[in-house]
């Protein structure tokens, strides 16, 4: 009997369901724990982290511009910022602070329904609803998320606190709410929304929930005028395709249907029947739900779509990110979960209960069924042998895309940002552009076409007058720089430095480059320089009788000061 009285304590129960969540998550994600860092974003994160200080990066524009010029999200670098001083280039310290996190927000999600429904169950089942979703999955296989998870953190932090302050507890939880609030936003926009939502957490008179959402008002227009200053605008992405292009496509409506569906419940017949579900709570809880819980769900829906409406021409092309969906869909179970908890009839709520968990194992079994994406692997190998040996070794690497080029070039710069004494690009005679081996042995030109080093007795012919001129074409937003017909190679190499450091791009036309102004602007700034401060070079790649342009410095070329400030 005693027993039995110890085991139907809440308490003990509470504990044992959070700890098989929790040994589901692991289990889910454990594979991800030795996975190395990515190509891109991983790099340019670490080392906008390594190069500068959080002051600098969270006051300076032009050293913030370093990360994205599209969004201002500094916290992915701070939390980076915090694990380099830990584990340096180690990935497994940023693996597991990333799992941690998940784990944070997991117990949070619990806290808050479980506050919300009352129930052990319905907690337990939409909480692993949540751990199965693609959303989740994309957020967690790649720690350049991470932001995505610590902004859900601060985004339920600033919730719970609210709810905890509307019970009649301390002002102090308004303030933290209010704090939470302000930290999710620089985690990710995508949380900029939620005051319209907790504006209808508050009870009393409308008065009163005003004056309670002015400090979260404070705290947005702050956050959108520090936004403007440390993107030099508004931000965002940009395109080609516009709204109105996507409305008048045949068929793109429902391209863009069938992703959301896919990506937010596996397939879209599961999504249908999900849907289904919730019409069928909405129908039956709507007599009981308040006037101020419809509008606020109406103000959430809003606020949730406000970002796919933005993304649609990115959708109407088939480009969807998972991670996109993670916020709307973690809040769309959320809210499915408070309606089953509302639902007089069993039966509903049973077979809500049978089709979620159903559909949570069968996400289970496939994700512990996947492989593991071969890309992700490779290019952790490429990685490590740049700051393993010497980090110019990466133009010798066979680059199979122009991003994975980048992105050893990013390696690069990490590598000697970590010490200095490693080999360096010489720069001051692009004709004679060499290799140094830091192990003594005898020294290659760079330029290698699959795999061989160059020797260094070849014949070159050095400093022709190989790059004609350069424009802007301003519908495009690129530069495009000429070559000259004495370029006859296959493809061409094409180098941009500054006084010290500089990066390779590899070419298959070698009579037109050309390049993204904000994109070539951003690369320059990567490696430390400002464009008009660049130099450009341009060599054939064929091994033999190669031929070498003379230096020439960009605002040579091109009036750059003539470009329009919104284009840069």
């Amino acid at each position: 009997m005693t027993t039995y009285k110890f085991y139907s304590r809440p308490g003990i129960k509470i504990a044992l369901s959070l700890a098989c969540l929790l040994a589901a998550l692991l289990i889910l994600n454990i594979k991800t724990i030795h996975w190395p860092f990515g190509i891109i974003d991983s790099p340019i994160i670490l080392a906008q982290a390594i190069a500068y200080s959080p002051i600098e990066y969270l006051t300076s524009p032009h050293k913030y511009q370093f990360l994205t010029y599209n969004n201002f999200t500094p916290w992915v670098t701070l939390s980076w910022d915090i694990d380099y001083s830990f584990f340096q280039v180690d990935p497994l310290g940023y693996r597991v602070h990333h799992l941690v996190s998940l784990a944070i927000m997991v117990a949070l999600i619990y806290l808050i329904l479980y506050r919300a429904t009352d129930s052990i169950l319905n907690t337990s089942i939409f909480c692993l609803a949540i751990l199965t979703l693609p959303a989740t999955f994309s957020v967690v296989d790649d720690i350049i998320n991470r932001h995505y998870l610590e902004g859900m953190i601060f985004c339920l932090l600033s919730f719970f606190c609210a709810q905890t302050y509307s019970r009649g507890s301390s002002p102090a939880w308004l303030a933290l709410s209010v704090l939470s609030y302000g930290l999710s936003m620089t985690a990710k926009e995508v949380f900029i929304p939620l005051p319209g939502i907790i504006f209808f957490l508050y009870p009393g008179s409308f008065k009163r929930r005003v004056l309670l959402s002015l400090p979260y008002a404070v705290v947005l227009f702050s956050y959108l005028a520090w936004r403007m200053y440390m993107l030099g605008g508004y931000g965002g992405y940009t395109g080609g395709i516009t709204i109105l292009n996507v409305l008048e496509q045949e068929g793109a409506l429902t391209l863009i249907t069938l992703q959301l569906l896919t990506t937010t419940f596996f397939s879209p017949v599961t999504a249908i029947i999900m849907l289904a579900l919730l019409g069928v709570l909405l129908a039956t809880n709507f007599r009981q739900i308040t006037p101020s819980v419809k509008l606020g769900l109406l103000v959430g829906v809003f606020g949730l779509a406000l970002p796919l409406i933005a993304l649609l021409p990115m959708l109407a092309i088939g480009f969807l990110m998972p991670r996109w969906l993670f916020a709307p869909t973690v809040a769309l179970v959320m809210f499915i979960s408070y309606l089953c908890s509302r639902t007089p009839s069993k039966t509903v709520t049973g077979l809500t209960y049978c089709v979620v968990f159903a559909c949570s194992v069968g996400a289970f079994y496939a994700r512990l069924q996947e492989p593991v994406p071969p890309y992700t692997m490779g290019g952790g190998k490429a990685y490590q042998y740049i700051l393993e040996s010497d980090p110019d070794h990466y133009l010798h690497m066979p680059r199979f895309s122009q991003m994975a080029g980048q992105g050893y070039s990013v390696w690069t710069y990490i590598a000697k940002l970590r010490n200095n004494a490693w080999g360096t690009l010489t720069v001051n005679d692009v004709g004679q552009l060499k290799y140094h081996n830091i192990e003594g042995k005898s020294e290659h030109r760079l330029g290698r076409k699959r795999g061989k080093l160059e020797p260094v007795d070849n014949t070159l012919a050095a400093d022709l007058p190989l790059i004609e001129h350069a424009n802007y074409n301003p519908d495009t937003g690129a530069l495009s720089f000429q070559f000259s017909d004495q370029l006859t190679s296959e493809s061409c190499f094409v180098y941009i430095f500054g006084e010290h450091n500089g990066f390779l791009f590899s070419t298959p036309d070698c009579h037109e480059w050309s390049v993204q102004y904000r994109e070539l602007a951003y690369q320059v700034r990567m490696i430390g320089y400002e464009l008009a401060d660049a130099s450009i070079a341009v060599w054939s790649a064929q091994p033999n009788d190669r031929l070498y342009s003379q230096p020439y410095k960009i605002h040579e070329l091109i009036d750059l000061d003539s470009i329009p400030a919104l284009a840069r």
